[in-house]
């Protein structure tokens, strides 16, 4: 069975085979958000400043969705790794009951403490209406959203990426790559290939990320004219967009160490370094750059900077430490 063979094959060919189908389905859910952001810039500034606000309320459901499928996913990867096919089947099932109640809360709490949240981020007016407007739409569809992420989940952990890159050309992945080979060659108790995952991973992100790094980097102004006129709005993209090129590897190292503890069953790393990486040094940095050292804008992008690479390379020596206590020695390196 297909499930099996993710415990016997070649890891790259198997991660190329994962992840390939998983990045181009994860492109597509990411150019709707650019469509969005692209004719939101045709109608105003205020327009495109509102969809741009919108994105971390938006996070909200992402993360809840992102949350519950990656831990449904390693609970029925190590299942289906020691041959445990009924209780994959019932983590399956627990998975999609779960994720319909979680959207149903959702949805309700959502429309209800959006203007609340918005007002806490600096919106007023037609800005904040406007805000509210869009995200009250994707509340709504927060129930087939999550229950997408649930469907997915289960295909995840069978390593069937296909299904969810047709379903989004139609109508994020080297993490997803790692997170279903770790999770089924650790519930078959296969160390090595379980550091193998993890480091053909990180051998293939450096490549694409280069290339993305380059990319970002070369074409900072053209793509900034895509989504607006406006001189001021486009120094200001091109700005981030340079420096945030230069954190795109960082993003590669702590999404696949982070995808590698949830494969070992080991979730709360990601829970504490995301309130940490998002929360905790982001309040602190970005005021000591923008109050005290007065950097303005600019101590924000490199403040994400700092923090992304920080919390990227402790990903890198906790998961080290993690595997060297649980199986020993775990050579964590990228070729």
């Amino acid at each position: 069975m297909e499930q099996f063979q993710l415990t016997t094959q070649s890891i790259p060919k198997l991660v190329k085979q994962i992840s390939i189908p998983a990045s181009i389905g994860y492109f597509f859910q990411t150019m709707y958000n650019v469509v969005d952001t692209y004719f939101g810039g045709t109608i105003s500034t205020q327009a495109l400043a509102s969809l741009s606000l919108s994105l971390p309320v938006f996070f909200i459901i992402i993360a809840m969705g992102t949350g519950i499928s990656t831990g449904t996913t390693a609970l029925i990867g190590n299942a289906l790794g020691s041959s445990r096919g009924r209780e994959a089947r019932l983590f399956g099932l627990q998975g999609i009951t779960f994720g319909l109640l979680v959207s149903i809360g959702l949805t309700f709490t959502g429309i209800y403490i959006s203007p609340w949240l918005f007002s806490l981020l600096g919106a007023s007016g037609e800005y904040l209406s406007m805000a509210k407007t869009y995200m009250d739409t994707i509340f709504y569809g927060t129930l087939p959203f999550l229950l997408l992420y649930m469907l997915n989940a289960i295909l995840n952990a069978l390593g069937e990426t296909k299904p969810y890159r047709n379903f989004l050309i139609i109508g994020f992945l080297l993490n997803i790559a790692t997170l279903t080979l770790v999770a089924q060659n650790n519930g078959a108790g296969l160390i090595d290939r379980v550091k193998g995952s993890v480091r053909t991973a990180l051998r293939y992100g450096t490549f694409i990320m280069a290339l993305g790094t380059v990319g970002v980097f070369s074409l900072a102004g053209p793509l900034m004219r895509v989504f607006s006129h406006e001189q001021d709005v486009i120094g200001i993209g091109v700005t981030y967009l340079r420096i945030d090129a230069l954190v795109l590897y960082a993003y590669v190292i702590l999404f696949v160490n982070v995808a590698a503890m949830q494969g070992i069953k080991n979730p709360m790393f990601a829970v504490w370094i995301g309130i940490c990486r998002q929360v905790i040094a982001p309040v602190v940095l970005f005021w000591i750059l923008t109050r005290v050292l007065d950097f303005g804008l600019l101590g924000i992008w490199w403040g994400i900077f700092s923090i992304t690479w920080s919390a990227a390379l402790f990903s890198v020596f906790y998961v080290r430490a993690k595997f060297q206590e649980a199986v020993g020695s775990f050579p964590l390196g990228i070729g």
